[in-house]
């Protein structure tokens, strides 16, 4: 079945990354629940310490906090252990790639 699979030459079909990310958080077990509650906070008060903290970013918080679960060094983090992202660095660039009008649809 997997070699009969093909991918479109036009389009790439990734899903709702939103939808995508909250699957993902509540598939893990306790304890990486707990490395990315951590992400999430230091996510959380870097952005409100950032020149980005604007209403535009406040009012997609959540589904921002949500989105970075899926970031690949937040990810590797939470599922390994590794260690975990520079998120004061990462958080306002984050902020401003994955928040958009769309969003308020999508969440």
């Amino acid at each position: 079945m997997a070699e009969s699979a093909t991918v479109p030459d036009d389009v790439l079909y990734v899903g709702d990354a939103l939808e995508t990310a909250r699957r993902y958080v509540e598939w893990l077990d306790p304890e990486a629940r707990r490395r990315l509650a951590m992400i999430q906070n230091r996510f959380v008060v870097s952005l409100a310490n950032s020149p980005v903290c604007a209403p535009p970013v406040v009012e997609n918080l959540e589904s921002l906090r949500t989105l970075i679960a899926v970031q690949p060094g937040v990810m590797a983090h939470v599922l390994t252990g590794a260690s975990a992202p520079e998120v004061g660095q990462l958080a306002p660039a984050f902020a401003i790639v994955n928040n958009t009008f769309n969003m308020r649809s999508a969440a």
